[in-house]
C-alpha cells in the first residue's frame, strides 16, 4: 500500500473552526478517479477510507 503525508488544516465551519485535509494530485487519476466522481468516505477511530462510489443509472438516464 502506498502512502501520503499531509496536513490537517483549519477550515471556517458555521460560526467554528473544523479540521479540513485537502486531497489533490495526478496520483488520484492514477488510482482512477475523475473530475466529477462521486465518492463513499467511512470511518472509524483513527481511519478514513475513501472508495469511488458506484452509482446506478435512472432509468431516465439508461438509453435503450
Amino acid at each position: 500500500m502506498n502512502e501520503r503525508h499531509l496536513k490537517v488544516y483549519e477550515a471556517s465551519g458555521n460560526k467554528r473552526n473544523v479540521p479540513r485535509i485537502n486531497l489533490q494530485g495526478d496520483w488520484l487519476s492514477a488510482l482512477g478517479y475523475k473530475i466529477g466522481d462521486h465518492v463513499k468516505v467511512s470511518f472509524s477511530e483513527n481511519r478514513i477510507i475513501i472508495e469511488p462510489e458506484i452509482i446506478d443509472p435512472s432509468p431516465s438516464q439508461i438509453s435503450g
